[in-house]
């Protein structure tokens, strides 16, 4: 990566991470105003962030609708594969750019974990979430038995999309009663 790209790249970071503030205001069961100005590339590079290292095509678009739904509330992380990650998020958005989760008509926080130890729990603070099974996380290699895991799990999500899925099966077996709408 040429010099002039890797100071975009971190400009546009330091951009973000100027936000994250302002972006982790999150209240119990928050439903989202869907005509909100979302800023693309703050949906792109939360999306970007929410990657794991090796994570597959079709689960980086399960990211992007994910951090399309959870905007302005998706807290920024610390990974290292947010470059990698960038691009293959902002073509993914752009060509879905209109999808998000939705539950009775409405977008609601979705709340994820990097995995679980083997099944999403149920959360008082979102009563609108059914624990969910999710096996295959036993199966990473960073697997934690002790794990916790309401909402989706995004290790299981890329395991789903790698096994098949489409990036909406795998993020509505984490979401029962949800649809994704655009």
């Amino acid at each position: 990566m040429d010099l002039k790209r890797k100071i975009s790249v971190f400009s546009l970071l330091l951009i973000v991470m100027a936000f994250i503030p302002a972006i982790i205001v999150c209240r119990d069961n928050q439903r989202f105003d869907s005509t909100a100005d979302n800023s693309n590339d703050e949906i792109i590079a939360l999306a970007a962030e929410l990657c794991e290292d090796d994570f597959c095509d079709e689960a980086v678009k399960a990211m992007v609708i994910l951090a399309n739904t959870d905007y302005p509330t998706v807290k920024a992380s610390d990974n290292n594969s947010y470059n990698e990650y960038y691009l293959l998020a902002k073509h993914y958005y752009n060509s879905n750019r209109e999808l998000y989760i939705q539950k009775g008509g409405s977008k609601m926080y979705i709340p994820y974990a990097e995995s679980s130890n083997g099944a999403t729990v149920s959360n008082e603070k979102y009563p609108y979430l059914i624990p969910t099974a999710s096996p295959w996380d036993c199966l990473d290699p960073d697997y934690e038995k002790n794990s916790v895991c309401a909402g989706v799990s995004l290790r299981g999500v890329d395991y789903l999309c790698r096994r098949g899925f489409s990036a909406e099966e795998a993020l509505l077996h984490y979401l029962t009663g949800f649809e994704i709408k655009a």
